[in-house]
C-alpha cells in the first residue's frame, strides 16, 4: 500500500511506520491509499481568498477527498478556536462527505498542561463505520506513533 506526504515533510518525515505502507510521489501513477498533511490557517485562508485560481499552498489538496483507505491530518490549534467559522467550514470541505467518515481530536500534550495537538482523520465509508478509530486520549509524549498504532490496529 502506498501513502503520500503532502506536506510539511519535516514534521511527518520518518514517523510515519505502517506495515506494508510505502512513500511514493504525490506526481506520481502510483494509486494513493493514505494521505499525510500538515493544514495551517494560511493554508485555508490561501484556499478561501483564492478559491478561482487554485490553491497555491496545497495543490494536491484534490488527495483529501479521494484517498483509497484514510487520510490524517495535523491542524493547527488556532484554527478551531478562531471566531472565523468559515475556516472550519473551509477545512471539513477539503474532505468528502460522501466518502469519508471524519473524526476530529485534540490531545494534551503529556509534558504540557495546555499545549495541545490537533488531527482530523478520515477514512473511506466502504469500511462501515468503526467508532472511535482515535484514541480518547493519549499518555505518550508521541502522539502521532499513537494514533498510527491505532488506525493499525483498528483500520488496516
Amino acid at each position: 500500500m502506498n501513502y503520500v506526504i503532502l506536506n510539511d515533510q519535516e514534521y511527518f518525515k520518518d514517523k510515519i511506520k505502517l506495515h506494508g505502507f510505502k512513500e511514493v510521489d504525490v506526481d506520481g501513477n502510483e494509486r494513493v491509499d493514505a494521505v499525510f498533511c500538515h493544514i495551517t490557517r494560511e493554508i485555508l485562508e490561501d484556499i478561501y481568498n483564492n478559491e478561482d485560481t487554485g490553491d497555491r499552498l496545497l495543490p494536491q489538496s484534490w488527495l483529501l477527498r479521494d484517498a483509497g483507505i484514510f487520510v490524517l491530518s495535523k491542524i493547527d490549534r488556532d484554527i478551531l478556536y478562531d471566531e472565523n467559522s468559515e475556516l472550519i467550514e473551509k477545512m471539513l470541505g477539503l474532505y468528502s462527505k460522501e466518502n469519508f467518515y471524519i473524526e476530529l481530536r485534540s490531545y494534551n500534550r503529556p509534558e504540557s498542561y495546555n499545549q495541545l495537538e490537533q488531527y482530523i482523520f478520515a477514512y473511506q465509508k466502504s469500511f462501515g463505520f468503526i467508532a472511535d478509530i482515535l484514541p480518547e486520549k493519549i499518555e505518550n509524549p508521541n502522539i502521532f506513533q499513537c494514533l498510527l498504532q491505532n488506525i493499525e490496529k483498528k483500520l488496516l
